[in-house]
């Protein structure tokens, strides 16, 4: 091994007096969080904050502290936090955020935070800003200014300097929210928007004089402070990849670190990315690993633990007629899989020929009701996918309306951002999509519908999405945006099933479990399947019915000892009619 990696290597094993300094500051805070909350007899939940480590980056913690811990004099304090990417500037104005509201100096546990690179019209960053400035005393973060457009940085210039902000339009509060007034005269007109003892920090990935020179000297002159972060180097590198490495092994406490893992890994680091480049292999690991043990070691362009190739995803002849045969029901989806199949197929051929390939789009919606199998068929086709080269990781990414939606003004574009950024190689799959549109009236619902409509644009063939609801109201929602119709070309019903259908499936649940009914029990079962409407059609019930019997059948093997302890009869399905 090259001494410059066996010695990064012990240094993971033998050196972590600096990572345990940092756990132990870590603690520190825990423990000054639950101190106030106590003190103060407060009721509400701890915040739950998402720290990364925060490494060699004093001189940016403590300008931070001291800006937080001054509160505005007037109307807004502002300040700008710039460095190379991935070097721990979000991470620090988190972590400093958590401290000022344990400190009571904030309002909100985390910073509120805007990307400004995704407003293309300043209307809606009118909108979104009204709504942080009617936050008082917290933490407002803007990202890329110098990414927006010219008009979007002269009127946060005008906020800086001023504490307020004019608008072009005449605008009525209604519910939160502006509402371009027309014809009207009011006193309740609003044409200028206030600041309210906000902090308001300007984060960008240049250094100062790069962003002094984009910006320009007028607006950066205004600010209170410039914060700049260090570059990580060598020796900050080392300090940061064994704490993350440390976090992994906690995680997982049988698993080794191999000297080639380890040289993989630090190889892994991008300038350009940061500490981003370490983050992004240990999310993969961490998913590939689950609850495994053993060594992971990395030869041939791929990780191993032990002799075991790791990745799960790494299939490389999937037969995706054994898993649909293993499927209940469902023809109708398993007619449009196999043809799909085919056309890949056909592609393959076409492409090492030489030949022209039909372009394929695989967003589609997925409707029908509850528990007919919509997201057992979403996790095979990622399978599908990965193994055909159409996607690069083919994981699956549940969601819905919550996970997209956020609280505050200006928070769901960069939340949805977010889900679609971990979806990217694979599959986002949103449930109750119809619920994302509740009107026109509902701007944040339609913010992550347009943010979703772009990024299926700007990441074209990087992720699928896959849209799940009842038919009727996926129609409606297909309605909300201009775009979203032609990007879901494709529907696949998932029809309800049937009682005899309801009754494979329960057979097949229970041989997953050891356990087999009775033919006399499966008869009975579909007629009884087939007379109580509440059971038909969805998968769910079935499952919860087999859960049922399987405890009554515990009840009746008690009194008989030398029952078979596999059989399923009809006294054990009968049972819940007695207790209902």
């Amino acid at each position: 091994m090259p001494r410059q990696y066996r010695s990064l290597y012990d240094d993971f094993f033998t050196s972590v007096s600096k990572t345990d300094q940092l756990k132990k500051e870590m603690d520190a805070l825990s423990s000054q969080m639950h101190a106030i909350i106590q003190e103060n007899n407060q009721t509400e939940d701890l915040p739950e904050v998402s720290l990364h480590p925060v490494i060699a980056q004093d001189k940016m913690l403590q300008s931070l502290r001291h800006f937080l811990q001054n509160k505005p004099m007037t109307t807004l304090r502002s300040v700008l936090v710039c460095g190379p990417k991935g070097v721990g500037k979000h991470s620090a104005i988190r972590q400093e955020t958590l401290k000022a509201y344990l400190d009571k100096h904030v309002q909100h546990k985390e910073p509120l935070i805007l990307n400004l690179a995704l407003y293309q019209d300043i209307q809606l960053f009118y909108q979104d800003i009204y709504g942080l400035l009617n936050e008082p005393q917290a933490v407002i973060v803007l990202e890329n200014l110098t990414l927006a457009p010219p008009s979007l940085q002269r009127a946060l210039g005008e906020l800086i300097s001023q504490g307020s902000l004019s608008l072009p339009k005449r605008y009525l509060a209604n519910q939160g929210k502006l509402v371009e007034a027309s014809q009207v005269l009011d006193s309740q007109l609003i044409s200028r928007l206030y600041a309210k003892g906000q902090w308001l920090i300007l984060v960008e990935d240049l250094t100062r004089d790069q962003a002094i020179s984009r910006l320009g000297n007028q607006l950066t002159g205004q600010l209170d402070e410039i914060i700049e972060a260090s570059p990580l180097d060598l020796k900050t590198r080392q300090t940061l990849l064994s704490t993350l490495l440390q976090q992994l092994t906690s995680e997982h406490p049988q698993l080794e670190i191999s000297a080639s893992a380890y040289k993989a890994i630090e190889e892994s680091y991008d300038p350009q990315e940061g500490m981003h480049s370490y983050l992004k292999v240990l999310k993969q690991l961490d998913k590939w690993l689950q609850s495994r043990s053993g060594k992971l070691r990395y030869a041939n362009g791929q990780w191993w633990l032990d002799d075991q190739l790791l990745s799960p995803d790494l299939v490389t002849d999937y037969a995706l007629a054994d898993e649909l045969d293993q499927i209940v029901g469902l023809q109708e989806v398993k007619d449009y899989l196999f043809n799909l199949d085919q056309l890949v197929t056909m592609n393959e051929r076409r492409q090492r020929q030489g030949l022209k390939t039909t372009p394929l789009n695989l967003h589609m919606i997925f409707s029908g009701n509850p528990g007919t199998g919509k997201t057992t068929i979403a996790r095979l086709f990622g399978r599908y996918l990965k193994s055909k080269g159409l996607v690069s990781n083919g994981q699956l990414i549940e969601v819905a309306r919550q996970d997209l939606v956020a609280s505050y003004a200006g928070q769901t574009a960069p939340k949805t951002k977010a889900v679609i950024d971990a979806s990217l190689g694979g599959i986002l799959f949103i449930d109750e999509a119809y619920s994302l549109y509740r009107g026109k009236e509902d701007s944040f619902g339609l913010e992550a519908i347009d943010t979703l409509v772009k990024y299926m644009e700007d990441y074209r063939d990087q992720f699928v999405c896959i849209l799940a609801g009842y038919e009727k109201e996926m129609q409606t929602f297909l309605t909300a945006n201009s775009g979203l119709a032609s990007r879901f070309s494709r529907t696949l019903h998932f029809a309800d099933y049937s009682p005899s259908e309801l009754v494979r499936i329960t057979c097949k649940l229970a041989q997953d479990k050891d356990y087999q009914l009775t033919e006399s029990a499966q008869c009975y079962l579909e007629d009884d399947y087939a007379h109580q409407p509440s059971l038909q059609g969805n998968g769910r019930l079935a499952r919860n019915v087999l859960e049922d019997a399987i405890l009554h059948q515990a009840a009746r093997l008690a009194k008989d000892p030398d029952a078979d302890l596999t059989l399923l009869e009809v006294a054990d399905f009968a049972d819940k009619k007695t207790e209902s």
